[in-house]
């Protein structure tokens, strides 16, 4: 049962809007509170056989674009200053 709610919470993930991100991802984290949960998550596929953890660097990456997060070539984090207490 635990297996089929997170399948249908992934898929969820997936297909819905950007504005239901937050709510399936808190359930998801909840969920994953269960260590019986983590080898669901892994097996789980979703379209063209996405698995989870690329599902999941996907909205990472979609969310970066969105905040306009600029990148160095060596895809570290740019334009951050780091102040320094002398």
């Amino acid at each position: 049962m635990l297996g089929n709610i997170l399948c249908v919470f992934s898929s969820c993930l997936q297909n819905s809007p950007k504005s239901m991100h937050n709510l399936i991802l808190g359930c998801l984290l909840d969920l994953c509170e269960n260590s019986k949960t983590v080898s669901h998550i892994r097996v789980w596929r979703g379209k063209a056989d996405q698995s989870a953890a690329h599902l999941l660097c996907d909205i990472w990456r979609k969310e970066e674009m969105d905040l306009n997060v600029r990148r160095t070539d060596d895809g570290a984090l740019a334009g951050l200053f780091i102040k320094t207490v002398k």
